[in-house]
């Protein structure tokens, strides 16, 4: 059985796949597994796959499969893989020289349940990289679930590649992992993976490059990635209160859920106005059945800085969602100007780099 599982899910990924690849092949021992899912790419990266396969001494696995999405070419490659750990990489991303090593050096001296770390924001168009880091207390096994979810919900970092859980973590929460067909696939099943853990190592050093792609699925706004991503907590909720949560960290829970629901209430007025209309009742539905608590409370909780909800909350968040929820005019026309500037300079922009 190999330590660590890297699964790379690739969809016409023939620009960045080498760089992907090769981040990872030369740091590969031979307690690693690399499993690539080809999720029936149209363009070159089956052939530049094939030829990696074919050049490189060190053997991995690649999954060729009819176009499924993200969560089903997660889905399968966790399936098939045979490590004790899983970590996830996508295909435009770059794994950081000595990730792998550190990764074994702390699964061996205190075997968590799940490792997290610190990462770059990374802009390649202008080689710029932003270090991102957490706020767990790092290097030391935090054995208190309260510790480990409370964090995770306030500091809204949901991707499922910043975390790598034992795979019999993966093998708590149920099937399919990753709901299929779906946008914003992580946060359904982050939180439930994180509920099962008991134990988590945080690492303050960058292990990954997270490239920023201005054309990426989740800069792109339409009515059903809005329905996703406001429905997102829907299921999670009845699943990490069963795993014995405490009050603390259902009101996390809630902040979180008031996150999702002011962002989506604000890009449904990128949409027609109609469809945003629709989403806004929509969205409205879905945030007051996700919460543990009433609105109220947890507004006061955000506006008065209490505890679990003492840093890094914005006080206006809570302003925002009382306007949101009473359909405010002003908020409203507020949101509207603001979207039709964006719009306007999406365009712009667009404009400028064609004529180039």
């Amino acid at each position: 059985m190999y330590l660590i599982s890297i699964i790379i899910p690739a969809y016409n990924a023939q620009s960045t796949i080498n760089d992907c690849m090769e981040s990872v092949l030369r740091q590969m021992k031979p307690h690693h597994e690399l499993i690539v899912v080809n999720d029936g790419s149209t363009d070159d990266t089956a052939r530049l796959l094939d030829a990696l396969k074919k050049s490189q001494d060190i053997d991995f696995k690649i999954i060729n499969q009819a176009n499924q999405g993200l969560s089903v070419s997660r889905n399968n490659g966790i399936a098939l893989a045979t490590g004790h750990y899983v970590l996830l990489l996508d295909a435009d991303d770059i794994l950081l020289a000595n990730a792998l090593e550190l990764l074994d050096k702390t699964i061996g001296e205190k075997f968590p349940d799940v490792i997290t770390f610190a990462y770059n924001y990374w802009y390649p168009s202008k080689n710029i990289r932003k270090y991102a880091h957490l706020g767990y207390n790092a290097n030391i096994l935090i054995s208190e679930k309260e510790a480990i979810l409370n964090h995770f919900f306030i500091s809204k970092k949901m991707y499922a590649w910043l975390k790598v859980f034992k795979m019999d973590i993966y093998n708590k929460i149920g099937t399919p992992l990753f709901p299929p067909h779906r946008f914003f696939e992580d946060i359904a099943t982050v939180p439930k993976l994180l509920s099962c853990c008991c134990t988590l190592v945080y690492l303050p050093y960058a292990l990954i490059d997270y490239r920023q792609n201005p054309n990426s699925v989740t800069k792109k706004h339409s009515a059903q990635s809005c329905l996703d991503f406001s429905g997102s907590l829907l299921s999670t909720k009845e699943f990490i209160e069963k795993q014995g949560i405490s009050a603390s960290t259902k009101l996390c829970f809630d902040y979180f859920a008031c996150y999702l629901y002011l962002s989506t209430v604000k890009n449904t007025y990128l949409l027609p106005m109609a469809t945003g209309r629709a989403l806004r009742r929509q969205a409205k539905s879905f945030f007051l059945k996700s919460l543990f608590n009433d609105v109220e409370t947890i507004l006061l909780a955000m506006e008065q800085g209490k505890p679990p909800l003492c840093n890094n909350i914005d006080y206006k968040d809570a302003q925002n969602i009382r306007k949101a929820l009473a359909n405010n005019f002003i908020f409203a026309l507020h949101r509207t100007v603001s979207a039709k500037i964006k719009i306007w300079r999406r365009q712009y922009q667009k404009l400028n780099s064609n004529s180039r």
